[in-house]
């Protein structure tokens, strides 16, 4: 009789174990380029050529724009709305964006295509080759969160 009590105490705290240390075991989803792209703002923060910061020479701020000045909206629709001081006036910027199949570049209307160089919930980086007076130039732009 004691092997039976001892079967059945044994089995009740073997389930009791098991029944309280299992937790619920959900899959965090996965987040798309897309749902990382439009969760937040981006803010401007450099800009390279050639591997040189010209974020803050005035001949790139006066002809671009102040990458500091830099608000980036991108909504999952395809839209974007950009905030920024170009030649010292305030100005907004609205379109279209979208990724390439392989989620490997993104398109902006009316500024072109970019490559991606990385993304994460707190930095996006993209890369384009600038053609300028005959020469090329590699450019990079630095948004973060």
């Amino acid at each position: 009789m004691n092997t039976h009590r001892l079967r059945y105490l044994f089995a009740f705290f073997f389930s009791l174990i098991l029944l309280t240390s299992c937790k619920d075991d959900k899959d965090e989803p996965t987040l798309t380029k897309t749902d990382i792209l439009s969760a937040q703002e981006w803010h401007g923060d450099r800009v390279l050529l050639n591997g040189l910061d010209v974020s803050q020479r005035s001949e790139i701020i006066d002809m671009f724009l102040d990458i500091k000045s830099l608000r980036l909206q991108l909504k999952k629709d395809g839209s974007f709305t950009a905030n920024y001081i170009q030649g010292g006036k305030a100005q907004t910027t609205t379109g279209k964006w979208s990724l390439s199949n392989d989620e490997a570049k993104i398109n902006f209307e009316g500024i072109g295509e970019l490559d991606i160089k990385t993304l994460s919930s707190d930095s996006f980086e993209m890369t384009a080759s600038v053609e300028q007076s005959g020469r090329t130039y590699q450019g990079e732009v630095r948004l973060v969160k």
